[in-house]
């Protein structure tokens, strides 16, 4: 249980994390051209970090929560119709003569 704990820490977006994924790839793009400009080399860690690992993090970290809420819904259900025995009823209008 504590595995999957750290995978869901990890991967599960939220805001904070968007915004974090956000300032990361700005701070790495002006380390990159700052470094740059004051070695007159071209550093190629910040530009990896902001052009290749940054998109990879952020897709996964969609994909990742996208599955979870959809299988979560899914389980939700489950668990529904398992304690009942049978699908939840839907609420029958009743007309007013």
């Amino acid at each position: 249980m504590g595995e999957k704990m750290k995978v869901k820490n990890l991967f599960l977006l939220t805001w904070r994390k968007l915004w974090l994924i956000v300032v990361i790839g700005f701070v790495s793009i002006i380390l990159y051209n700052f470094i740059s400009a004051i070695i007159d080399a071209e550093e190629p860690v910040f530009f990896i970090i902001a052009v290749i690992v940054i998109p990879f993090y952020f897709f996964a970290c969609l994909i990742y929560t996208v599955l979870y809420f959809l299988l979560s819904r899914k389980n939700k259900k489950k668990v529904v119709k398992k304690k009942t025995g049978k699908r939840p009823e839907k609420k029958k209008k009743v007309r007013k003569k």
